[in-house]
């Protein structure tokens, strides 16, 4: 760690009920938080929460201002009440406040970016009435199109479709270097001049 600007040590950790100062350094230990100037645990389920008195790494802090669980299917969600894992939040048109639905499956209908598996599913569609169905994200090689592109290739690929070919494939994104057309098929950087990742601006030259 830096201490009055020299390189030093890290602190150990402080441990539950000793003194601390928020954002600096010793820090309270894991699953501990800086509350009141004092290491104190994470606030369990029901347990009273807010912006300082933060919630164990499974909860989140409830409209009431109380530690809750994620809800399983059936279960109100909103905001500040969100869904177990492999649900979502399916909500009226206008509203905050929803019910808690499993993840669509494949080929079931859907309309919603949040209604399936972002990580290896999508919609077909982006919006609107459920008029598209639930598929696998694609490989390398897979069909895609300029509508889909955006969402339809699994992570670390690109669609190679354009406006003047609106069929493609799903391929890998480029490296630092490779030509580009769009900063779509870079990996982790921009497109700028033709080449992933070169700088957007002219450089000086060394003397």
């Amino acid at each position: 760690m830096c201490t009055n600007g020299v390189c030093g040590p890290r602190l150990p950790d402080l441990a539950q009920g000793q003194a601390c100062r928020p954002n600096t350094s010793p820090e309270c230990a894991s699953r501990l938080q800086c509350v009141n100037d004092t290491c104190v645990a994470l606030v369990d389920v029901n347990g009273a929460c807010d912006a300082v008195r933060r919630c164990k790494a499974d909860l989140s802090c409830g409209l009431a201002n109380a530690c809750v669980r994620p809800g399983p299917a059936g279960a109100a969600c909103g905001d500040t009440q969100p869904c177990a894992s492999g649900h979502y939040c399916e909500r009226p048109a206008g509203s905050r406040n929803g019910t808690c639905r499993v993840f669509r499956q494949m080929g079931e209908a859907c309309s919603s970016l949040v209604e399936r598996d972002s990580a290896t599913m999508y919609c077909t569609v982006r919006a609107g009435p459920p008029a598209g169905t639930c598929q696998l994200k694609g490989g390398v090689g897979a069909p895609c199109t300029t509508a889909t592109s955006t969402f339809a290739c699994r992570e670390g690929l690109y669609c190679t479709a354009t406006t003047s070919s609106p069929s493609g494939v799903c391929a890998n994104k480029k490296s630092t270097g490779a030509m580009c057309a769009r900063f779509e098929e870079c990996h982790n950087a921009p497109c700028t001049m033709g080449r992933c990742g070169l700088p957007s601006l002219c450089q000086k030259p060394t003397p």
